[in-house]
This record gives structure tokens, sequence and C-alpha cells, in this order.
């Protein structure tokens, strides 16, 4: 498991959140970016950097303890989220899945350019499924006492 930390932030700050994989039969590592944003904090705003700076933190795991890809998750929290989003997405290096928590995406387009992946939301959904919940109420939004207009917009999953 690799796992980035947020931006303004730092592996020190970052590492208690993984304390619970500690001592289990999981290899986590926590790199920390070279962007640096302010005393002791760092940021993973240059992608281009973050590409290099990931692809070879994942070279030195393969060699230093034999990393198998095909179970290999990357995650991170926050820009870290968007930087594990964007190595799944692009193939920066092989890995079996991804966890963005709370991702900071300052834009969608960059995530999978080559993809036509339209944000949707939940009524249009299912409206596209032939559901006729605009017409009228349905159990979805009467648990959440929403009326349709109230219904937040969710992406698509």
């Amino acid at each position: 498991l690799m796992a980035l930390h947020g931006n303004n932030s730092n592996v020190e700050k970052f590492r208690q959140y993984w304390g619970a994989l500690w001592n289990t039969e999981w290899l986590v590592a926590l790199p920390q970016s070279s962007q640096v944003s302010g005393r002791g904090n760092y940021v993973w705003n240059d992608m281009a950097k973050v590409e290099v700076e990931l692809k070879d933190h994942f070279a030195g795991l393969c060699a230093d303890y034999g990393v198998d890809p095909t179970r290999t998750i990357i995650s991170g929290f926050s820009k870290g989220g968007q930087a594990a989003i964007e190595t799944a997405f692009k193939g920066w290096f092989p890995v079996s899945g991804f966890l963005a928590v709370a991702p900071y995406i300052s834009d969608r387009s960059r995530l999978a350019p080559d993809r036509d992946v339209p944000v949707k939301t939940r009524r249009e959904r299912r409206q596209r499924s032939g559901d006729p919940c605009e017409a009228q109420e349905c159990d979805y939004c009467n648990r959440k006492n929403w009326t349709h207009r109230e219904s937040p917009a969710l992406p698509i999953r």
C-alpha cells in the first residue's frame, strides 16, 4: 500500500493514520512529496513532478521489497488523493486499485482526458435508466425527506 499525504502536510504528520496496518502483512509506503510549500510542509501540485517521484518510489519498493504489482494499492488524502487517482487511471505504475480519501481534484478532465465520462445527477441517471423518478417521488428521496429539486448531484459510480 502506497499512501500519499495531503497538501501542506508531511509524512510525519500523516503516518499516524496508517498505524492499524503496522505489524501486519501489509507493506505500507509513505512517500513524501519534494514540493515544498512552507516550513515542514509539502504539496503534490506539479503532477509532472509527482509522476516522476511516484514512479521512482515504486521502482525502489520493487527493488528493495519485491513488491507484487497485482497486490499493490495506491491511496491518498486530499491532493494526494488526486495523485493516487491519476496514478491508477494513467498507469504511472501498475496497481490493482486505489483509495482516494476526500480527494481534491482541481480539474476532472486531467484524470481521464481520453474518456468521455460525464458527471450526472442522480435524477439524470434515473431518467437514462427509464426510472420515472422525475415524475413521481421515489423511495430514495422519501427516505432522505427530499423533494427531487433538493436531491444533491452525485457522480456516476
